[in-house]
């Protein structure tokens, strides 16, 4: 039973089952490819289900754990479980205290790093500017995880040579991938020292290599 005032924790759990669910189909993943994954690959036991009850609502609450893993095994961060930064609506932060995502997002993170904070003020008095910087940063931020594992492989000797020069073009086509994620930043004014510097000089890499081959096809 939820002893919190007019069923806060049931709702919440709600909230974030709804969005496992919306993550968990569009990754074409069943219920038990995640629970699979909590289980065998994270070293957290989850049953599928009980995944299913939290995705239905069935849940009274959910625990820490839980949004920790199902986060991990869906390849995103907890905080996109709780407080999706591209959606417009509140969520109830606490019982009877309605906050906007980005609210919600600034009073779970606090204080928010240089990245965030930084720049002109219409970061923060305009929620939809806010939420969808956040959005590209974490796509962003996201990408550059991928790019960092497939460069490690590619610089890996004891990988086999083929699969070092297929890790290295998977990695340079990332970065070309992630270009219009970088570019809308830079558009915007949003200031990057917060983010990784070697992932920054990669996609300035392939920005550079974008502009060369948008001139050849123009000359």
């Amino acid at each position: 039973m939820d002893n919190t005032k007019d069923g806060w924790q049931e709702r919440l759990a709600a909230h974030v089952g709804s969005r496992v669910k919306a993550l968990r189909n569009a990754q074409g993943k069943s219920a038990q490819d995640v629970a699979d994954h909590c289980t065998n690959e994270l070293g957290f036991k989850l049953l599928r289900t009980t995944l299913a009850n939290l995705e239905s609502g069935a849940r009274k609450n959910v625990t820490l754990g839980e949004v920790v893993a199902l986060a991990a095994a869906l390849d995103v961060s907890p905080m996109v479980l709780m407080f999706p930064p591209e959606s417009s609506e509140t969520i109830e932060y606490l019982p009877g205290w309605s906050l906007s995502q980005w609210e919600a997002w600034q009073q779970f993170a606090a204080p928010l790093p240089e990245i965030l904070t930084a720049g002109p003020p219409i970061y923060w008095k305009d929620d939809s500017v806010a939420t969808s910087i956040i959005s590209t940063i974490v796509s962003l931020e996201m990408a550059g995880t991928g790019w960092r594992i497939a460069g490690g492989t590619s610089k890996d000797s004891r990988a086999p040579e083929e699969y070092r020069e297929l890790s290295k073009k998977e990695a340079t086509k990332m970065a070309r991938q992630s270009l219009s994620l970088y570019e809308e930043l830079l558009d915007k004014g949003v200031p990057l020292s917060g983010i990784d510097q070697e992932w920054i000089a990669a996609l300035e890499a392939a920005r550079s290599a974008a502009g060369k081959e948008n001139g050849e096809r123009d000359a």
